[in-house]
């Protein structure tokens, strides 16, 4: 079945494929199968969840599946189409009843916002001996310029080039999300080493060169080797400044 969706279906669908915990698909009222749906979806359908999906996509209304559904239903802006996430860890009905959760974006670069990026990165620390997983903290190099300079249409401009080049840049199962102002986070699945972590930046840096023509400076860390995610973000911050005053001294000796 081919559905042509409206533009701002395109975020949704960014979002959805960027959950490497959350099998999610996307639906149209009415419909037994989805529009779209993101690997993680496709394989849980594949091991005996046809039954959860069949309920789900039928659901006229947009309202909560039946008792005891790990499936989160999330409204949308389109009447026409409503999205289904398998939240992991959620209790039954007998214990508290689901709510449903719109998805928080970054209405400039279309990425999902620091609120959407705390709860998605407190969901993966509380997993992270099951699922281990890296973090990128990234900051524009200089970005202050391009905003004194060119003017804040331009700096706006930047920003939405450098949220594209991300997008394009990660895996489907991996998190992108602006974190506010000229920084952006990235949490990176499938228990990467620390060799792994760096030659992704390296990679990201390119790309964003490339896309958005500005330098970035990025650091890393390892959810094994932090108990709580503030622990995570502030080594990943402190490593991202060590590579930005690395930046800075290079460009001295020029």
């Amino acid at each position: 079945m081919t559905v042509t969706l409206p533009p701002e279906m395109t975020v949704l669908l960014v979002e959805l494929a960027n959950s490497a915990l959350s099998p999610a698909a996307l639906f149209q009222h009415g419909t037994a199968e989805p529009v779209w749906a993101n690997k993680a979806f496709k394989a849980l359908a594949a091991t005996g969840a046809e039954r959860s999906l069949l309920q789900i996509s039928l659901s006229e209304s947009g309202s909560s599946p039946n008792n005891n559904s790990p499936w989160e239903i999330v409204p949308l802006s389109d009447p026409r189409y409503f999205a289904v996430v398998w939240e992991f860890n959620s209790p039954s009905k007998t214990e508290t009843t689901p709510t449903t959760h719109s998805l928080q974006i970054d209405h400039l670069t279309q990425l999902p916002n620091r609120s959407e990026f705390q709860g998605r990165a407190e969901q993966w620390m509380r997993e992270r001996h099951q699922r281990p997983f890296g973090l990128l903290f990234l900051d524009l190099d200089d970005f202050k310029q391009v905003n004194d300079s060119q003017g804040h249409l331009a700096g706006d401009e930047q920003l939405r080039h450098v949220g594209v080049a991300l997008k394009q840049a990660l895996r489907e199962g991996d998190f992108v999300a602006r974190y506010g102002g000229d920084e952006f986070v990235a949490l990176i699945a499938g228990d990467p080493t620390a060799p792994e972590l760096e030659h992704l930046a390296d990679r990201l840096r390119r790309t964003i060169e490339q896309h958005a023509h500005i330098g970035a400076s990025i650091g890393s860390a390892l959810s094994k080797d932090h108990s709580s995610l503030s622990e995570l973000l502030t080594a990943a911050d402190r490593a991202m400044y060590a590579d930005k005053n690395q930046h800075s001294a290079s460009e001295a000796r020029l």
